[in-house]
């Protein structure tokens, strides 16, 4: 069994000429034509398989640039929130001496459990005011960084979409031209995963000879 080597037709064993092409073709051709001719098919389907499996899920990159772009969200320092407290304990400290200062001055000296106590009480309530702001600074240092985190983790998560988006852009712009190349096999409405899937499977199966008794084949169908 051989193929001419014009019109891809089968040819019967001891046929002189193409039964579709006449004495003009000079014969059959090589069997090897057939093999051929399927493993381009077969090329075609496997390269429209990824081909229009990539067209359908990716997206436009610039979809993506607004979020390659977004800066980092940044922690924060325990010292940003812990400051005020600090503050607020120099300046009473600060206020309870200049009090007593002006009430020793007044009293020259007198009432000495004033003077005493009245500075171990702000001193006190300074130790209360800074572990009061520790306690607050480390919560909302812990609640605004986790925040950060969290978002930063999107971020990420959005810029490897993107980038792995790009890189299915990149192997369309590699596909492309081999696809071309590859397009003119089969007529125009057929150049699609599942045209050439059926028209490959009806050649192997020896339902038909060439690429258009399939697509006829499959128009009959």
């Amino acid at each position: 069994m051989a193929i001419c080597w014009k019109c891809g037709t089968i040819i019967g064993d001891g046929a002189e000429f193409c039964p579709k092409c006449g004495p003009g073709s000079n014969g059959a051709g090589s069997s090897d034509e057939r093999s051929v001719l399927i493993k381009k098919i077969d090329e075609y389907r496997l390269l429209l398989d990824e081909y229009e499996f990539i067209s359908k899920t990716v997206e436009p990159q610039s979809k993506f640039q607004d979020e390659e772009e977004k800066p980092a969200p940044k922690k924060r320092s325990f010292f940003k929130y812990f400051w005020p407290f600090l503050v607020i304990a120099a300046i009473i400290l600060y206020a309870t001496g200049a009090l007593l200062s002006v009430y020793v001055n007044v009293a020259h000296g007198r009432d000495v459990l004033t003077v005493l106590v009245a500075p171990l009480l702000a001193t006190g309530f300074a130790v209360v005011v800074i572990v009061f702001g520790v306690k607050s600074a480390k919560r909302k240092q812990k609640e605004l960084n986790s925040r950060a985190e969290t978002l930063q983790s999107i971020q990420n998560e959005k810029n490897l979409i993107a980038l792995a988006n790009q890189k299915k852009i990149d192997r369309l712009a590699e596909l492309e031209p081999k696809k071309s190349q590859l397009d003119s096999l089969v007529p125009e409405g057929y150049r699609d995963f599942d045209h050439v899937a059926k028209i490959e499977e009806l050649i192997i199966e020896g339902k038909a000879a060439t690429i258009d008794e399939a697509i006829a084949i499959i128009k009959a169908n």
